[in-house]
């Protein structure tokens, strides 16, 4: 590791040619080489192959100043050696007279996504995981956690939250990546995950805007484009909710995806491209100031399409500020020129490129600093914080299991089994995780599981298999299952068991589990025991809940939203009755109705009145803990009339109980005073009131008052 001494950090004082944007300069002809290649070079982040300094990424620190490097698992491979490639990357650019120093990025979304995986660092259950615990609260404590870690070897900025809302009625491929499928789930949470991060003194950047919940792919793989068709209201009600609060609340960056999207008809090809995307919603509707960060911009379908040097320009015009291009350096050498060259042609006014430079230094000046770049707190700090986290995920992880249904009482007949009784335990051969799937070839993966003699995922597999008959005290026969399905020697086994196991991990995608576990649910079924019942079976969904989440005709089944360690010995305690479960599901689409005497009706009309500070504001205050453990998070919604900057101001209205003072669901508009006009801005409902005609009571208000406004699109045009 390069030798560091304080007193040879620089302060941070403006520089002149820096990628601090000259104030009075008005074009590129005005801007020395060097200083151009500084400004136009802060925009791009950049990953690289290897676990050292590659030659190729030196020659872009200095000679194209890269103003942020994304570390992927590729190049991580243990605490060590990852805070020695990040000092010696902060060192390069010190070396080559950066004024601030490198945004140095990471994907670390815990659970089984993890770009760094070592035993000092803490594991952390995964964001639906953090949801199923149910308490915002403890979702700040982990985040801050996480970042507090990972800022002891140098990184500064993580790429998450995720703040996609899952489609309602069907399987997301994000899966427990994302928080769940109701806005007031991944609001709650995502706000407070943004928070943490911010408190350990880390950036952040909401993913993936608009929305990747509830996209689809061309071909039904994920290889191909994903793509969403969605209504302008669906996308300001419902996708954009996360990302417009939490970017008003401190959230650093957001990164736009590159999906297609196809809104009232028109078709945007990549929503990071789009102008109408990125400026008009993400700027203009939600008010988002930070750093805009394009998806990579070497996606196949892109550069196939339009290639590299279109796709750079056309980001910046659309309203990017960090273009990411992960794969290839000839590729980021291709976008590099091809910046300065419309920058040089007036393509882009080199003023938007200034800007773009404000945004990015103050979101460093947020995050890092010289003394920090180069003098992390190291291993050492690492490893008591690891100490101090280790209760912190202990808890996480204990709410991170729902037993979704036990309606035989299938648990109870497992536990009480006499200790002469055998149980079958069956899991599946899996892929290696896409985070860890690249630190080895696939020759080198290959090979090591032939020297081993075991396939990916049964390491862990056997581990759990052993932790279980320890709790369990019964005989205990644990064997795997692949796509070739069940052969004879499966089927026996589950003749002489006493009860059978299997475990599924996204058999939504993975279809060949889908199908074993329906024919072992068919022979407990079908086949019973000595005394004439069925061979109770528990299905544990590993990750996403979806696997058998409404499929009735399996029995007894639990979700533990990821398959680490600290997750599996929690399942091996509730299976031996040593731990209790939540029977919460982050998922609004399949919470149980709690509101039995209400007629569920969608045209039920609901009395909408004006916000009445004096009279509302306690249901207010506790409406908003229904969406966030601190009203204050959401202050901006409370003190209706306010003006703001832009000269307009918030109208607030309400659907509440009168004789309780309740609040049941809130709609905030946007006056525009200068123009006579507004917009619906946000609409929440208690999630225990969803579906009962709630938000169309309070939208169809809304829209009548707006159209009342004099000059107002739309006036005296009736509302649907």
């Amino acid at each position: 590791m390069p030798d560091s001494n304080p007193q040879d950090i620089p302060h941070q004082s403006p520089v002149a040619g820096s990628g601090e944007a000259q104030s009075d300069v008005r074009s590129a002809s005005d801007m020395d080489e060097q200083a151009l290649l500084r400004v136009l070079g802060n925009l791009f982040l950049v990953a690289f192959d290897g676990t050292v300094l590659s030659k190729e990424l030196q020659k872009l620190i200095e000679g194209h100043y890269v103003g942020a490097i994304l570390l992927t698992s590729k190049n991580l491979e243990a605490v060590e050696q990852a805070m020695h490639l990040i000092t010696s990357l902060q060192y390069c650019a010190y070396r080559a007279g950066y004024e601030r120093p490198l945004l140095v990025a990471i994907d670390q979304e815990n659970g089984s996504l993890n770009s760094l995986v070592d035993k000092s660092i803490t594991q952390f259950p995964s964001a639906m995981g953090m949801a199923a615990a149910a308490s915002p609260g403890l979702t700040r404590k982990v985040a801050m956690a996480t970042a507090s870690e990972l800022s002891c070897i140098g990184v500064n900025w993580i790429i998450g939250p995720v703040l996609d809302i899952l489609s309602a009625s069907r399987p997301s491929p994000l899966g427990v990546r994302s928080f769940g499928d109701d806005p007031i789930t991944v609001l709650a949470h995502g706000l407070e995950t943004v928070r943490g991060f911010k408190n350990a003194g880390v950036a952040s950047c909401g993913k993936h805007f608009p929305s990747y919940g509830d996209v689809k792919f061309a071909d039904g793989t994920e290889l191909s484009m994903p793509s969403m068709d969605a209504t302008m209201e669906d996308l300001q009600n419902r996708a954009v909710i996360p990302f417009r609060v939490c970017g008003q609340v401190g959230l650093s960056a957001i990164l736009v995806g590159g999906c297609s999207l196809r809104i009232a008809g028109k078709t945007i090809s990549y929503a990071c491209l789009e102008k109408s995307v990125v400026h008009g919603i993400l700027r203009e509707q939600c008010h988002f100031d930070g750093v805009v960060v394009s998806e990579c911009l070497t996606m196949e379908s892109l550069c196939e399409d339009i290639g590299i040097s279109q796709a750079v320009t056309r980001a910046v015009r659309a309203g990017c500020d960090m273009l990411t291009i992960c794969q290839s350096h000839q590729a980021q050498l291709e976008g590099i020129a091809a910046l300065k060259l419309a920058v040089q042609d007036g393509v882009i006014p080199l003023q938007v490129v200034q800007a773009s430079n404000h945004r990015i230094n103050a979101m460093k000046d947020g995050c890092t600093s010289w003394e920090r770049a180069l003098c992390p707190q190291g291993p050492t700090r690492l490893a008591d914080l690891n100490m101090e986290h280790l209760a912190l995920s202990g808890e996480a992880y204990r709410g991170a299991i729902s037993l979704v249904r036990d309606a035989v009482d299938g648990l109870v007949c497992i536990r009480n089994l006499p200790d002469d009784k055998e149980v079958l335990l069956l899991t599946p051969l899996l892929e290696p995780f896409p985070s860890t799937a690249t630190r080895k070839t696939t020759q080198e993966t290959a090979t090591t599981f032939r020297q081993f003699q075991l396939a990916p995922g049964e390491d862990t597999f056997q581990l759990f298999g052993t932790i279980l008959a320890e709790h369990l005290k019964v005989r205990l026969t644990h064997t795997s299952y692949s796509s070739n399905g069940l052969r004879p020697s499966h089927e026996e086994l589950i003749s002489r068991s006493s009860a059978v196991i299997i475990m599924t991990a996204d058999a939504t995608r993975n279809t060949y589990q889908y199908g074993v576990t329906k024919h072992v649910n068919m022979q407990c079924r079908y086949q019973p025991d000595e005394d004439g019942r069925a061979r109770p079976l528990v299905v544990v969904a590993l990750s996403s809940p979806h696997d058998f989440l409404t499929d009735k005709d399996i029995n007894t089944y639990i979700c533990t939203y990821d398959f680490t360690t600290p997750s599996l010995k929690n399942l091996a305690l509730l299976l031996a009755g040593k731990l209790d479960s939540t029977n919460k599901l982050p998922l609004a689409a399949v919470q149980p109705a709690k509101l039995d005497t209400l007629e569920r009706q969608t045209n039920a009309a609901w009395l909408v009145e004006s916000y009445d500070g004096t009279r509302d504001w306690l249901g207010l205050e506790k409406f908003m803990r229904l969406i966030s453990t601190t009203p204050e998070s959401l202050d901006f919604l409370s003190p209706a009339g306010r003006a703001n900057d832009e000269g307009s101001k918030r109208k607030c209205f309400v659907v509440r109980n009168s004789s309780t003072g309740t609040i049941l669901g809130l709609l905030v508009a946007l006056i525009f005073q200068s123009q006579s006009d507004g917009q619906i801005e946000t609409v929440l409902v208690d999630p225990n009131r969803k579906g009962v005609g709630i938000e169309t009571s309070l939208r169809e208000h809304a829209l009548r008052y707006l159209a009342s406004i004099r000059g107002f699109p739309g006036a005296g045009i009736e509302s649907t």
